[in-house]
């Protein structure tokens, strides 16, 4: 995992998540935003920016989970997966997800570049202008 510049719109700085080459996941995740402030069946807005390369199954998955505040989660929602990145700056979102039945712990964003047992595996992925909006309390 490294910091990387130029981000998108070719400012500031963006996350770069690189598991090539190894048989591993490399993980980026914003945890536990809005515990004790979220309430079961609200909205939760998510939007950033992301590109990358794969090849010889290299995947990305993004995913959010409702967290129980004693640990756990009661839902999880796939935002992102599978292979074929974009080799430029491309938004995800605005997208509107409705949290789980238990929300106590907030949520969590997850954002992982994933790859398998082949040496040529190439899963390096940059992330940028994250966004998670709850509602205001």
């Amino acid at each position: 995992m490294a910091v990387s510049s130029p981000g998108a719109g070719s400012s500031g700085f963006a996350i770069n998540a690189d598991a090539s080459g190894q048989a591993i996941g490399v993980t980026i995740k914003q945890a536990n935003l809005g515990a004790g402030t979220l309430t079961p069946g609200q909205t939760v807005t998510v939007q950033f920016d992301w590109m990358g390369s794969d090849a010889a199954g290299g995947v990305v998955n993004v995913q959010m989970f409702s967290e129980l505040s004693g640990g756990g989660v009661s839902a999880t929602a796939p935002i992102l997966g599978g292979a074929g990145f974009p080799g430029t700056w491309t938004q995800v979102g605005p997208m509107d997800i409705t949290v789980g039945p238990d929300v106590s712990g907030g949520v969590t964003l997850e954002m992982t570049a994933i790859c398998g047992a082949d040496p040529g595996c190439v899963s390096n992925i940059f992330f940028d202008n994250v966004s998670i909006k709850t509602p205001v309390p």
